[in-house]
Parts: structure tokens; C-alpha cells; sequence
């Protein structure tokens, strides 16, 4: 399935930038308190309302890293399982579309174990010097993240 992201966080960045839809641009929320910076583009698909009361989180596979505001063609190829602060905050994962060189990704399958456990590393430790918990569960199939998609969607057009 391809769409469109709002790419929110660089790839590469330690900066935690989010969009205020009320003043209508993006803000730094803050800096990292941990030595990492996310592995790959981070930002959501608009239009949907995931559980955790926020639009869809979305984790994109890319060689170069973009910049905040930009909307990046993805292929979306599983999800993330996650629990943030008691809530369910799960991350689609996908591919920057527009990046022939990933083209061979279609699947979770295609991806290393180890890119993977890379994605799961940065997302249980990137809150630990702020004191806060995340649960991190396992990838789930492009199958189990379209499903996701269609619900998120869903629950924007009700509200």
C-alpha cells in the first residue's frame, strides 16, 4: 500500500519536532536526554486517529535523511507493537517509495534482523534518562498495519 507521510523527525536527528496543529507549524517538543538519534525518518499519515488520541506514528526506511514538513511517498510493510505510557502507541513501518534503491523492500521479510532490532533498541531506550517506560513488542505484518491503517482512518472521519 502506498501513500503519503508528513515526515515530523530526520532521520539522523535527536530533536523530538512535532507539529502544532493549532498554531500550524512544527515545534521542538525537545532534545533526546539519551546519546541516540532516530535511525530513520519518523512523522505520521494525516487524517487518522490512532489510539493513543494522536494521528498514526510512522517509521520510514530511507537512505538520506529529508526534513520536517516534507511529504515522503511511503510503502508501508508492518507495524510496530508498542506501549507508551499505558497506552497503545503502535508505529507503522515503511519504505521511502521514492528511494529506488529500496525498491527490493515489500515485505518485513526484506528488512535485516538486525535494521530491526536497531528500530526496536532506539524506540525502548530513547526515553530512559527522562524516567519514562516503553514496552516494546514485535513487528507484525504489512497484513496487521493496513488493518491498523483502516481503523485509524476511521476513527478520524467519526470524530
Amino acid at each position: 500500500m502506498e501513500m503519503y507521510m508528513k515526515v515530523e523527525i530526520p532521520k539522523g536527528s535527536s530533536n523530538k519536532i512535532e507539529y502544532n496543529k493549532t498554531k500550524k507549524r512544527f515545534e521542538l517538543d525537545r532534545v533526546l536526554s539519551v546519546a541516540m538519534s532516530y535511525p530513520e525518518e519518523y512523522g505520521v499519515i494525516t487524517e487518522t486517529l490512532a489510539p493513543d488520541g494522536d494521528e498514526l506514528d510512522v517509521i520510514c526506511l530511507t537512505i538520506q535523511p529529508t526534513f520536517s514538513g516534507l511529504y515522503v511517498p511511503i510503502r508501508i510493510i508492518g507495524v510496530l507493537k508498542m506501549i507508551d505510557k499505558g497506552e497503545q502507541d503502535d508505529k507503522l513501518l515503511a519504505v521511502n517509495a521514492g528511494e529506488p534503491r529500496l525498491n527490493y523492500i515489500q515485505e518485513l521479510k526484506d528488512i535485516s534482523l538486525a535494521k530491526q532490532e536497531e528500530i526496536k533498541h532506539f524506540f525502548a531506550r530513547y526515553k530512559d534518562l527522562e524516567n519514562k517506560k516503553v514496552e516494546i513488542g514485535k513487528f507484525e505484518s504489512k497484513e496487521q498495519a493496513e488493518k491498523l491503517l483502516k481503523e485509524c482512518q476511521a476513527a478520524y472521519k467519526k470524530k
